[in-house]
């Protein structure tokens, strides 16, 4: 194995604008399921917000968590189902700025890798 690189931390910045959504949509949520069920005692709205909430949950379980380089495969690893890339698939890489952002080429798609940060 030529490395293992976990994915780089979201600033604060970044994590105030990807958690602030996700409690005001919180608050909606508890807002319908408090009107629909308790005042007006039929259900309308909450299986919208059932399907949003399962695609903001399934976000976070298709999320690289972190890679691992080793010289003949890309294994990229998340919560459900590692994705394996072979060498033999991988057409080019390329680092890119002093970020270690690592274009992939297979056949006809280009992944972006982040890995982190050169120190």
């Amino acid at each position: 194995m030529l490395g293992k690189f976990k994915t780089a931390p979201l600033d604060k910045t970044a994590r105030f604008a990807t958690l602030s959504p996700i409690y005001i949509m919180g608050a909606v949520t508890l807002f319908f399921v408090i009107i629909e069920i308790i005042v007006i005692k039929e259900v309308v709205v909450l299986p919208y917000l059932f399907v949003f909430w399962l695609i903001i949950i399934s976000g976070y379980f298709w999320g690289p968590r972190s890679y691992t380089v080793s010289e003949t495969t890309i294994a990229i690893h998340r919560p459900i189902g590692n994705i394996i890339i072979p060498k033999s698939e991988i057409k080019e890489i390329e680092i890119a700025d002093k970020y270690l952002l690592v274009y992939v080429y297979l056949d006809q798609v280009a992944l972006l890798v982040i890995m982190g940060s050169f120190v």
